[in-house]
């Protein structure tokens, strides 16, 4: 019992440490012991089920211009209706004051890898001690909603249903995959 007692404490201990400490910056190094700190998260995060009872919708493709050769593409209609939400979130990831961009481009089936249009969704975020931007591909809003509540501090996030996340281990392999953090630094 006396161990469980400690964990609490020694939880905010490390989330503290774990935290910016150079006047803004956030360093590479600093987010890895975040994301550290993330995994040893021993405090329960209740998961609320948002509402069950929508019945699906499907959206129509969406008539795009390919921006490698000019041709029609028609995108499917849940990626591009994403696009916006996505936007909005780098946006807020970008005011809590770290370096990233984002990359929208419509390719038609001529040239896209995958033989059919595609809608390229390109994430960058550089850490002040990187001197390249780590480069991720999701059209997936809450991939970045789960890289905002991590770079917040946060220990769960809001899906796009108001259902509240734990930031469990499949939330860390996004995180790892958006910013290419390890624990091993």
């Amino acid at each position: 019992m006396m161990k469980k007692a400690l964990a609490l404490p020694a939880l905010l201990l490390a989330l503290i440490l774990a935290g910016c400490t150079n006047g803004g910056e956030f360093t590479r190094s600093e987010m890895n012991k975040k994301l550290k700190a993330l995994a040893n998260n021993l405090i329960p995060v209740i998961e609320t089920p948002g509402a069950m009872c929508y019945s699906v919708v499907m959206l129509t493709p969406v008539a795009c211009v390919c921006d490698s050769c000019g041709e029609e593409a028609a995108i499917d209609g849940w990626v591009y209706d994403s696009i916006d939400t996505i936007r909005t979130i780098v946006s807020d990831i970008k005011a809590e004051g770290h370096d990233v961009f984002l990359e929208v481009d419509t390719l038609c089936e001529n040239c896209s890898e995958e033989g059919k249009p595609v809608l390229r969704v390109s994430f960058g975020i550089k850490f002040a001690d990187d001197t390249d931007y780590h480069m991720s591909e999701s059209t997936i809003p809450s991939d970045y909603r789960v890289l905002l509540a991590f770079l917040r501090g946060e220990r769960s996030y809001k899906d796009e249903y108001d259902a509240v996340v734990a930031l469990k281990e499949e939330e860390r392999a996004v995180i790892k995959k958006m910013t290419g953090l390890t624990y091993g630094k």
